[in-house]
């Protein structure tokens, strides 16, 4: 029987691989991430509480089966769909612990991460304020931050 394998994963193997960044200020989570292979469901999915809605059962039907990522941070809780060479780059950067790797394919995936700083804060440490839209009242537009050493950057958008 031939073994399948894509994106770098034996398909007789699959599971989640789960990664916590830690704050460099206290050694705290800063953010848990969730990567799943391609046809590995979120261990929560089919659940009916509100807070896995976001992680675990909200993809379109056109990616479901897809690889994802999911994202728990201290803002938000997201899900993206991954192609493969995503996939593959994704996990090399979660497996070498490589948090600026992580931040460069997308920033959101990584939102704790101070780039001028080169770590991660926890929710403790980013100086959060929401910003509201100004062409719709009321409605949020995004969060910016600054880190412990003055750094400012948009931490949800």
């Amino acid at each position: 029987m031939a073994r399948l394998v894509s994106a770098g994963y034996s398909v007789a193997a699959l599971k989640p691989i789960e990664k916590t960044f830690l704050c460099d200020a206290c050694g705290k989570p800063a953010i848990q991430l969730m990567l799943l292979p391609a046809g590995v469901p979120h261990p929560r999915s089919g659940s009916k509480e509100m807070g896995d809605f976001a992680v675990a059962d909200s993809f379109r039907k056109s990616d479901a089966g897809k690889p994802a990522l999911v994202v728990e941070g201290f803002l938000s809780s997201m899900r993206w769909p991954l192609d493969d060479l995503r996939f593959a780059d994704v996990k090399a950067a979660i497996e070498e612990d490589n948090s600026e790797a992580l931040f460069r394919l997308d920033p959101e995936y990584l939102q704790c991460y101070c780039r001028d700083c080169s770590v991660n804060y926890c929710r403790d440490h980013w100086n959060a304020k929401v910003k509201m839209a100004d062409d719709y009242p009321g409605f949020y537009d995004c969060t910016d931050g600054t880190c412990p050493r003055g750094h400012n950057k948009t931490l949800d958008d």
